[in-house]
């Protein structure tokens, strides 16, 4: 599904008659920690999401059930 660009996000605010709140912004840092427990997950596909469900890093299995899918970004994204 695709997401709302910021200005058609801020006018449907407008039309509702509200404010718009504050664009949020994602984290796209993983932890040194994080990674460790991935690079041990070698017998099981191990994804790490952003807040937006977009995939920041993942394990070689994963790539091969999913594909890529760090390299999509924004609309881009869709389920894996």
């Amino acid at each position: 599904m695709p997401r709302l660009s910021d200005s058609e996000r801020d006018y449907l605010f407008h039309v509702a008659g509200r404010n718009a709140p504050s664009p949020v912004r994602v984290a796209t840092h993983v932890a040194p920690a994080l990674l460790r427990v991935l690079d041990r997950l070698s017998d099981t596909p191990a994804l790490i999401l952003s807040s937006l469900g977009e995939v920041l890093v993942q394990n070689a299995l994963a790539e091969a059930l999913y594909g890529d899918r760090s390299r999509f970004t924004g609309r881009a994204v869709g389920p894996p």
